[in-house]
């Protein structure tokens, strides 16, 4: 039995991001960069006026005295328009600075007079409401470094620079086996003996909140040739597989073995945790395999605390593991020294709220919290306005 820390540091030895492919703009989201992105433009390309109003020489401000309107420079005019000396052009929001101006002062301090204008502003100062050209970026510099995820607003972003394509890290896929002969699909009659089944659901919707891929699932019984082959299929296609049930050592816990079976490489076998310990991780090539406990609980502490940083790795982000915040504890706590423990908690702005449903086999504290306390193994009691270690659990990917 390992340390989590061994575990994590076993986690981030052993997974490098996959292959870099090409996607266009609009299918890129969430992804990361797996190179840096240079503009390939300037930014605005030209110098722009800020506002609608009048654009002028500032050096031929007049105050409250009439200036003749020499022309007009819409949003979207390709002409080049020349300020003739000692004149105003009409300009709109985002339409080039006319050649020979510098200034813009904005339509609600000016009054009309015939075909001259007449300024009002007393505090107008030079260059103001003009958009530099390059203000923004310019061609050749840096818009987002390789290992950026990519944002609503960065895909505007480069949306705006007139880029449409991107070379990020692949995804991983994500394969899934439920073992258990007791499990039935829900809507079923339970028959004695049997429960409902939990994790495939659960897992299968964790992979659609994080937008990835499940190229493989099924659901086998407590049968080892029938595991044998249902992994062989399964790491035809994926980069990741999960396994719940038969990780232990009971005599009808066989995924150890048919993993073995299929040339798995046993990076871990038990972690010193609660709940989770029977926590498998294994390698085929460069497919990651773990082997969760089949109790849902423990499923999905497990997926939090280990698949997803391996899936972080997979997908090119720069930290698998990102520290976690400090956050008051609300509740007294207390364990025997010796393994980590990882709490349902519900978290405000006021601290962390111990739920009930601690045990491995419940969901209702996962439905009822939004993260996960850290216990260090060594710890013994945890007191109420104590600060400690937190995962939340939605966005888990935005860290």
């Amino acid at each position: 039995m390992i340390s989590v820390q061994n575990a994590r540091d076993i986690i981030e030895s052993n997974t490098n991001p996959l292959p870099t492919i090409e996607l266009p703009l609009s299918g890129s989201l969430f992804s990361i960069l797996s190179h840096d992105m240079i503009s390939p433009i300037a930014s605005p390309p030209f110098a722009q006026s800020a506002m609608d109003g009048y654009a002028f020489e500032y050096s031929d401000l007049k105050i409250d005295i009439p200036i003749p309107i020499s022309g007009v420079v819409a949003a979207g005019s390709m002409d080049a328009h020349h300020l003739q000396k000692g004149t105003a052009m009409r300009i709109f929001t985002g339409a080039p600075m006319p050649m020979g101006a510098d200034t813009v002062i904005v339509q609600e301090m000016c009054t009309m007079e015939g075909d001259h204008v007449i300024f009002k502003d007393r505090e107008i100062k030079q260059y103001v409401n003009v958009r530099p050209r390059a203000s923004q970026v310019d061609k050749g510099d840096m818009v987002a470094a390789k290992g950026t995820k990519i944002t609503p607003a960065l895909i505007g972003y480069m949306a705006s620079l007139g880029i449409d394509k991107l070379k990020v890290f692949s995804k991983p896929k994500i394969g899934i086996i439920v073992t258990g002969d007791e499990l039935v699909q829900a809507g079923s009659m339970l028959k004695h003996g049997q429960v409902y089944e939990s994790n495939m659901a659960m897992l299968s919707a964790l992979c659609s909140e994080l937008r990835l891929y499940v190229s493989y699932m099924c659901h086998t019984p407590d049968h080892l040739q029938t595991i044998y082959t249902s992994v062989k299929e399964a790491l035809q296609t994926c980069d990741i597989l999960l396994m719940t049930g038969g990780v232990s050592v009971g005599d009808y816990d066989y995924v150890a073995k048919a993993l073995e079976m299929n040339d798995v490489n046993t990076l871990f076998h038990k972690v010193a945790q609660k709940p989770g310990k029977p926590l498998y991780m294994g390698k085929y090539n460069q497919k990651i395999i773990f082997g969760l406990p089949g109790n849902p609980g423990s499923v999905l502490t497990c997926f939090y605390e280990y698949a997803v940083p391996c899936i972080r790795a997979l997908s090119g982000y720069k930290n698998a593991f990102p520290k976690k915040n400090m956050v008051k504890i609300l509740n007294d706590y207390s364990k025997k020294q010796g393994l980590t423990h990882y709490i349902k908690a519900y978290n405000t702005l006021d601290g962390a709220h111990i739920v009930e449903g601690q045990e491995s086999y419940k969901l209702n504290g996962f439905a009822q919290g939004n993260s996960l306390v850290e216990i260090g193994a060594n710890i013994t009691q945890i007191s109420a306005g104590d600060y400690v270690p937190l995962l939340m659990y939605d966005n888990i990917l935005s860290i």
